[in-house]
């Protein structure tokens, strides 16, 4: 974890992990359209939570794509979370940023809940996953 406190490492695996790659758009294509459906049943509320939100690079695609959602993007790393304020400054209005140790975040961490959907992208596992309806 401490490599994460290193705004110079952060900087650096931010600049080789853009969501740009090819690589990478087929997941995260995939997960912006689970995220998408299951919110477009209007059956829970349009919050995401983004657990390991890092830098920004999905809480930006599902913000950019889905413009009725707010997001609150919750990460240990304070580097990560200041590249991700930045990154998300054009969504200002609808995400939420929050600095939080995943081994002692309780759902008082959790701001804005109750949450519709939750994802974790590389902070939980190496693929991309999609939680409908946690309990907060």
């Amino acid at each position: 974890m401490e490599q994460w406190n290193d705004l110079a490492f952060a900087r650096s695996w931010a600049e080789r992990n853009t969501g740009d790659s090819t690589e990478r758009r087929q997941p995260l294509d995939l997960l912006q359209r689970i995220v998408s459906d299951h919110l477009a049943s209007g059956s829970v509320p349009a919050r995401v939570l983004d657990l390991g939100c890092g830098h920004g690079v999905i809480a930006a695609c599902i913000l950019h794509e889905l413009p009725r959602v707010a997001l609150v993007g919750v990460d240990g790393s304070p580097p990560m979370l200041e590249l991700a304020c930045e990154r998300l400054a054009p969504f200002a209005d609808r995400c939420v940023l929050a600095q939080t140790d995943f081994e002692t975040m309780t759902p008082a961490d959790l701001l804005g809940g109750p949450f519709g959907v939750a994802v974790a992208v590389q902070s939980l596992g190496s693929c991309p996953i999609a939680v409908p309806r946690i309990p907060c």
